[in-house]
């Protein structure tokens, strides 16, 4: 099988931990590399296993991806992630992985409203590749959690399949909010920016699938990764049928130790099958006016956003990335930091005009009266931090899943010129991403 190595590996790992003597309470980390050629054990592999939370991650480059399951240490902040990677200093490369929700970060966020809306977690068990590399790690919180480590690992399972099925149909579903409420709150909006009370808004719309049977998070992420390529897949399972998901192409910001690397990646148009119509579209894309406008209010945002804490901001030309189902204009932002703080940085840039608007904080207040859902994860990030290099990826194209219920979000950037049906032709280009991933009764 495919991953005998894996498996025979974890076989020897338990061996090694019933014989490890820990006489303290500091981290400890037993790493591993698995020699030879072997396949990477990710999503199908995480679908077979008992254990929770669980966290996969794949770099759009697809140089890094990563299978983390179990808990050894959970953080509710980037706060407090971020001190306890400075108290374990010895393992500058040590990852947490996690997600930060919509209302993690921002302009006039209280105490309360930052509740519930971060999660980090230090894994029990990270598999972890790099290009062909493939490392096993353990964390391990003193003796007493040694014990745990064993029972943990005593629960870990073989792999009896390669395949992950996604037949689940499309039974019902519903827009939140619908095309003619959607219609008037972009009217709305467009009023009060012809009257100079915000710049850009980007409204958003939940539709409610109910599925003729349940799904596995990682199942319908494998299905998504499977043909959205050029994008960043990330999951959290809480449990085997309730989580989130994402397949996003976009990045808050890659940090390698002060240097600093954003984008902006706003301004939409359909993909199509033909490539002299796809070309033709982006060639639009790349002169229209509304759509050039859009991406550099996001250019300008997330430089003004950096000012005090960067030396020197470098911003790309305009280009066009390709997608399955859309297009959309991209620039890149590179800058050095002063000082490697993921929370200052996060707090910067989260959330970008790209998914909130501007100004934030007005945009911001609009969303919350208007718009009829909560976001909750959607439009917040997902990613890794540690000491010497950190990655966020915005959490677009995504899904929550609870049980047969899924979620699916999709957002359009609505400035002056915008045109509602426009726009709405656009959200349901974007949804089309993850829904034409189910059939439909």
């Amino acid at each position: 099988m495919a991953y005998k190595k894996i498996d025979n590996l974890v076989t020897g790992i338990l061996q090694q931990l019933s014989e490890l003597v820990l006489n303290n309470q500091n981290l400890t980390r037993l790493c591993w590399k698995v020699e030879g050629q072997s396949a990477f054990p990710g999503l199908e592999w995480l679908s077979e296993q008992p254990c929770y939370p669980q966290f996969y991650w794949y770099q759009r480059t697809g140089t890094d991806e990563c299978s983390a399951i179990g808990t050894a240490c959970e953080f509710n902040d980037i706060d407090a992630a971020e001190a306890f990677l400075s108290a374990n200093a010895d393992y500058p490369d040590m990852r947490l992985w996690g997600l930060n929700g919509w209302n993690a970060f921002g302009d006039g966020i209280t105490k309360a409203d930052k509740q519930n809306a971060a999660y980090y977690f230090l894994p029990r068990l990270e598999i972890f590749r790099q290009r062909s590399s493939i490392t096993i790690t353990i964390n391990i919180v003193g003796e007493q959690d040694r014990l745990a480590a064993i029972e943990f690992l005593k629960q870990l399972k073989p792999v009896t399949s390669s395949v992950l099925p996604l037949d689940a149909r499309i039974i019902s579903y519903e827009h939140s909010p619908e095309k003619k409420q959607w219609c008037e709150l972009l009217s709305d909006a467009i009023t009060r920016m012809k009257s100079g009370h915000m710049e850009k808004v980007v409204m958003a719309r939940e539709t409610k699938l109910t599925l003729s049977k349940s799904v596995s998070v990682a199942e319908f992420l494998l299905a998504s990764q499977q043909v959205n390529h050029q994008c960043y897949h990330f999951m959290m399972a809480f449990d085997k049928q309730s989580g989130f998901l994402s397949s996003t192409p976009e990045r808050l910001y890659l940090r390698q130790g002060t240097q600093l690397n954003s984008e902006a990646l706003a301004g939409t148009v359909a993909n199509d099958m033909d490539d002299n119509i796809a070309a033709q579209n982006a060639k639009w894309l790349m002169e229209d006016s509304k759509n050039q406008h859009e991406n550099l209010v996001v250019v300008d945002d997330i430089c003004q956003q950096l000012q005090g804490i960067v030396t020197g901001i470098d911003v790309s030309p305009a280009k066009i990335i390709r997608l399955r189902k859309i297009q959309h204009l991209y620039r890149s932002i590179a800058a050095t930091l002063i000082s490697s703080s993921d929370s200052e940085c996060l707090q910067r840039l989260q959330p970008t005009a790209a998914v909130c608007g501007l100004p934030r904080a007005v945009a911001r207040q609009f969303l919350t009266e208007h718009e009829p859902f909560s976001r909750r994860w959607y439009a917040g990030t997902g990613g890794f931090v540690s000491l010497n290099k950190s990655e966020f990826a915005v959490s677009l194209r995504c899904a929550q899943i609870e049980h047969q219920k899924l979620s699916l979000f999709s957002g359009a950037g609505i400035v002056s010129d915008s045109d509602p049906e426009q726009e709405w032709i656009e959200i349901e280009n974007k949804a089309a991403g993850l829904k034409s991933l189910l059939e439909q009764d």
